[in-house]
């Protein structure tokens, strides 16, 4: 707030920016407060690690950052996507195979039943025992 008020104060107000800004932030705060409690933890922490991960290679982009390409004038939309992309599709699958090599399933996680078993050995997740 103390930012926001600064800004202003030094820089006045901003019609063009502010309006598209309420326009959209608030109905996403509205619609976000009421999907957030219905959605699982893990799929909210990596759409906040995707957006991020966007957000950063976007700020690297803008500054000009060298090896993303020429100065701060030239911007690459479609690296930002592709990072995007890489990050929702194949940051996962590599996730899953490094945990497999570990004895954890690929995705998801064993159950509370599985967990209290003394004889679960993490390895075989999904696979029947034979008794």
């Amino acid at each position: 707030m103390a930012a926001a008020i600064s800004n202003i104060a030094l820089h006045g107000l901003d019609w063009g920016v502010l309006i598209p800004l309420v326009v959209g932030s608030v109905p996403g705060t509205l619609l976000g407060s009421k999907i957030a409690p219905k959605v699982p933890q893990s799929i909210i922490r990596r759409g906040i690690v995707v957006v991020l991960t966007m957000s950063g290679v976007a700020l690297l982009d803008k500054a000009g950052w060298a090896p993303l390409g020429a100065g701060a004038d030239e911007t690459h939309p479609m690296l930002i996507a592709g990072v995007g992309l890489f990050v929702v599709v194949v940051l996962p699958i590599v996730w899953g195979f490094l945990r497999k090599g570990r004895g954890l399933p690929m995705f998801g996680s064993p159950t509370i039943a599985q967990l209290e078993d003394p004889n679960f050995t993490p390895g075989l997740v999904g696979m029947k025992r034979k008794d």
